[in-house]
């Protein structure tokens, strides 16, 4: 059965901000806008939002602050709907599992300033993202000064003994340890 044009126009949208029932009158900010859909530009209308897989909201969500109007220009997106609009979107962290706000302003400093692709999404929570990049860059440390084990001074000793201790590997910082105080008593 085929839906008449009329019967789509009065249909009403749940905004995925406010969760309340949208009709055209409170969607000004977002049709019409003009964006690259399917190898064409084309002015949204509302069908686009019905069967499409864009990220919007309502007016009232944009005056209230509640939503960020997205700049489908700037945007990186391929075979993904643009974000037309950023809300917060709750998500749940893959390393320590708790739910958390991907915050709208993150998404449009991700999508429009960095121009991460629109279907990239964060697997973790914030401070699981700064432990993960903690670990990589104390990693990136260890291999740099363990490159040259045999050109290792004092303080390259030391610090290998701090970064074993960080990662939790008190064997191998007790072994720079042990050998920070035989190189120190050798050249006293």
């Amino acid at each position: 059965m085929k839906k008449n044009k009329s019967s789509v126009k009065n249909k009403s949208l749940t905004c995925p901000g406010c969760k309340g029932d949208v009709y055209d009158s409170n969607l000004k900010r977002t049709l019409g806008r003009k964006v690259w859909l399917w190898g064409t530009v084309s002015s949204l209308k509302k069908e686009d939002l019905i069967h499409g897989n864009f990220q919007w909201a309502c007016d009232s969500c944009f005056e209230s602050g509640k939503a960020l109007m997205g700049n489908p220009d700037v945007q990186l997106y391929c075979d993904f709907d643009p974000n037309l609009a950023y809300i917060d979107l709750e998500k749940t962290c893959e390393k320590c599992r708790e739910v958390y706000v991907f915050k709208k302003e993150e998404q449009k400093y991700w999508y429009e300033t960095l121009r991460f692709w629109i279907q990239s999404k964060p697997k973790h929570c914030l401070k699981c993202r700064q432990e993960v990049r903690e670990e990589k860059q104390l990693n990136n440390e260890l291999s740099i000064l363990l490159k040259e084990k045999e050109k290792l001074t004092i303080q390259d000793m030391e610090r290998l003994s701090e970064i074993y201790q960080e990662i939790n590997k008190p064997d191998k910082s007790k072994y720079y340890k042990n050998l920070v105080e035989k190189a120190k008593r050798k050249n006293s």
